[in-house]
């Protein structure tokens, strides 16, 4: 009797330390507003951009700085994905130029299903878990970072891609973020904004705007 008690509490107590030193399997949020500093390594200048994203409106939207056409403007970008059409909004003092792409590329959303958990690191002050996914096939390397009192709330994203144009690396670098509902209103272009878009091709997107830091991370 004494045996099966000391083997019952050795398993009680491996289960345990084997729960404390696998965390929780991150969850990306359904709902979010984020601050966030996007390095696209092949860029000379990073992006830092407001990041919205609402699942129930199966739509993104990011506020920030854009290089178009050989100048700055300030941009309020919606990935419209039920729709697959993303608006470029550029206001640049009194003038308003909206243009619409088809969307070929989308933001990160992991599912993390095929995440494995590397480590422990710190991250801007904070305890973060890191995990990894390798994509071999189609050379694709990406490193997530989470914090560990919140498996819901991310803190890095280091991206690697390479083909046959070369090498791409990217950081998505969470200064803020708020998991929550947000107002519908975020992703809605005003009618007189979106009567004067001009639909245009992804080439003249690529033309005009250059590299995008957007990729599939899932």
């Amino acid at each position: 009797q004494r045996m099966k008690l000391f083997i019952c509490a050795i398993l009680f107590f491996s289960a345990a330390f084997a729960a404390g030193t696998t965390p929780h399997v991150p969850v990306w949020p359904n709902e979010f507003s984020a601050t966030v500093l996007i390095n696209d390594w092949r860029e000379p200048f990073p992006q830092f951009v407001r990041w919205f994203w609402s699942a129930a409106q199966n739509t993104d939207r990011l506020d920030g700085l854009v290089f178009f056409a050989g100048e700055w403007a300030f941009a309020e970008t919606i990935f419209d994905h039920n729709a697959r059409v993303q608006y470029v909004v550029a206001y640049q003092g009194d003038s308003i130029v909206c243009n619409a792409f088809p969307i070929n590329k989308t933001l990160p959303k992991p599912n993390f299903k095929n995440y494995e958990f590397e480590g422990r690191a710190i991250n801007n002050g904070e305890d973060a878990d890191i995990w990894g996914f390798d994509d071999r096939v189609n050379n694709r390397y990406v490193r997530y970072w989470d914090s560990r009192r919140n498996y819901t709330h991310p803190l890095r994203f280091d991206f690697i891609e390479g083909d046959r144009r070369g090498t791409r690396a990217l950081t998505f670098e969470y200064k803020e973020f708020d998991a929550g509902p947000q107002d519908r209103d975020l992703f809605q272009i005003p009618k007189y904004i979106k009567d004067s878009c001009n639909y245009r091709s992804a080439a003249v997107k690529a033309a005009a705007y250059g590299g995008e830091p957007l990729s599939a991370l899932n």
